[in-house]
């Protein structure tokens, strides 16, 4: 019995997002802290790039999702973006992202799903460029009225990942915490001073 109680827990676990899984990770998001987790691993010939975050914000999830679809704001969120077109008619954009004098030319297209709950959903592939064939996800959940948990991962396998190997060591999860950060700041601010309301 103890033992099909420890094996159900492991494939709970193994379905969960280390952040979520892992009690004293989570405990730091639910105290304010973003999660941000980039790891590059190779076996044989191909990479893979994993880039995982996770963290919460003091606003509606609808509101949040309805701003965080606005793709063509991003550049005036955080200068890591930049030369952004959005069509939302075929679900696409293109945007430039980046640091330190390196951005990455980025051509997605995506797709929302439906789920049950408080959750929205969206996935996402890169189609053209030297990214292409990365692909991940983006999630809101609503915790509460004015509690919402944002998620999101991407994910390359190929021969060769088109980043500079000291951003990947150095500064991508440092980065993507800036640009969470600033995300996060801009959603609360613009929620705080707006009349639409969830």
């Amino acid at each position: 019995m103890l033992f099909s109680l420890c094996f159900f827990y492991y494939l709970q676990a193994a379905d969960q997002p280390f952040w979520l899984a892992k009690p004293h990770v989570y405990s730091r998001i639910e105290n304010g802290e973003i999660i941000v987790s980039a790891k590059l691993q190779k076996k044989d010939k191909i990479k893979h790039l994993r880039v995982i975050s996770a963290g919460q914000l003091k606003a509606p999830y609808l509101f949040a999702w309805q701003e965080i679809m606005k793709f063509e704001n991003y550049s005036k969120i955080s200068e890591h973006f930049k030369n952004i077109s959005h069509n939302k008619k075929d679900n696409t954009f293109y945007m430039e992202v980046g640091a330190f004098s390196y951005f990455a030319k980025l051509w997605i297209s995506y797709k929302e799903e439906k789920k049950p709950g408080k959750k929205k959903y969206l996935s996402w592939q890169v189609v053209k460029g030297g990214f292409k064939g990365m692909s991940g996800h983006f999630q809101i959940l609503g915790k509460k009225a004015l509690l919402s948990e944002v998620s999101m991962q991407a994910d390359m396998q190929a021969d060769l990942i088109p980043i500079p190997n000291a951003l990947i060591k150095i500064g991508l999860e440092f980065v993507g915490k800036l640009i969470a950060q600033k995300m996060r700041k801009y959603l609360e601010k613009t929620y705080q001073t707006t009349d639409i309301y969830e």
